[in-house]
């Protein structure tokens, strides 16, 4: 992850990857790095498709501000960052709030115990 900035989770219209184990551990592996002092600056944003009266729009969370948010002065960047993640549907964020990480699935029982074991333990 040195060489990264950040992780992107993209979600689906059911916010299927906080049900899956595997999905849940890279969420997890991301905010450890974010909390490690060697890589403060690391970031973790989710993105989804919203449906508008002008079509589908991607909608974002982001850690921090994002480019678009920057593209008049500094001191609307705030505003502009609320304007755009003020659409981002209240369900997948409950979806994320809600994540019971017992209950995700994988494909092989033995991976999901070995992450949720290792996710337990604290290691990065």
């Amino acid at each position: 992850m040195a060489l990264c900035v950040g992780t992107v989770s993209v979600l689906d219209a059911g916010a299927m990857c906080y049900g899956r184990v595997w999905c849940v551990f890279e969420i997890w592996v991301s905010l450890m790095a974010s909390e490690s002092e060697s890589s403060s600056s690391y970031a973790y944003d989710v993105y989804t498709c919203h449906d508008t009266s002008q079509g589908l729009t991607a909608v974002g969370l982001t850690d921090g501000f994002a480019a678009v948010d920057k593209h008049r002065s500094k001191v609307y960047w705030r505003d502009d960052k609320h304007r755009r993640e003020e659409s981002f549907p209240l369900a997948m964020a409950g979806a994320a709030l809600s994540l019971r990480l017992e209950a995700g699935e994988a494909s092989r029982d033995g991976d999901r115990r070995a992450i949720l074991n290792l996710i337990s333990r604290g290691d990065r």
